[in-house]
């Protein structure tokens, strides 16, 4: 789930870069910096998470992944470098402190993120605690922003880690309505990030994963017959 909506919520970051370069005096000032904001978020997050896929990766095919007779372990060493070039995840956490004291962008993110909720008319449960962690979170930025450089430099990239997660689920529950397994995903990934209170009896990854699964399996097979 996490991978998947990962992937589109960066896609859908590329486009609204591609419109802000393409056509900057179309674009307000504010959205132009909620966009800086979102490449910083997603870089980090997409760098270090490409790390655990590729690791995860190589543990589905055992051996078979380990050994260089396979392409797993050349991917798990490409992906290492990503966190490496084009900022590292501290210098990224640098621009997001810098983006939100001097510009406020965290402000207009969570502007556009509660307008976007307030549009959705699916997962009414996981709506609401988004709108929740949207409040928690801005109380807890705000709070942030008034302590030293020195403390707002140490929780940079915990900052920066709150932010992509309420984007990505922001952007989940948003293409929930377009299909019913897209809705499935947006509640299994809504529930592993934001709800911390673990249900033992009835986990909604296994409640949901063969549908899941088995509709994933149905598009890659009609992707390779066109």
């Amino acid at each position: 789930m996490k991978h998947e909506v990962e992937t589109s919520a960066l896609f859908k970051m590329i486009q609204r870069f591609d419109q802000t370069a393409r056509f900057p005096a179309q674009v307000s000032a504010k959205e132009q910096t909620v966009t800086r904001l979102l490449i910083a978020i997603l870089k980090k997050e997409t760098a270090e998470q490409s790390i655990h896929f590729s690791h995860e990766a190589i543990e589905m095919h055992g051996g078979n992944g380990y050994i260089e007779d396979f392409v797993t372990p050349r991917l798990l060493r490409d992906a290492q470098v990503l966190t490496v070039w084009e900022g590292t995840a501290n210098i990224l956490g640098l621009e997001v402190v810098r983006l939100l004291t001097k510009h406020k962008a965290h402000e207009q993110l969570f502007t556009e993120m509660k307008f976007t909720l307030e549009n959705v008319t699916v997962l009414s449960k996981e709506k609401a605690l988004l709108q929740k962690e949207i409040a928690d979170q801005e109380n807890w930025i705000h709070e942030g922003l008034q302590l030293s450089q020195d403390l707002q430099t140490f929780h940079s990239k915990e900052i920066a880690k709150r932010l992509v997660d309420i984007y990505e689920g922001v952007h989940a529950i948003e293409r929930a309505a377009e299909s019913e397994r897209k809705l499935s995903v947006a509640k299994v990934f809504i529930h592993q990030t934001f709800n911390h209170a673990i249900k033992k009896a009835n986990p909604l990854t296994l409640k949901f994963a063969e549908d899941i699964l088995q509709l994933s399996e149905e598009t890659a097979a009609k992707t390779d017959e066109n």
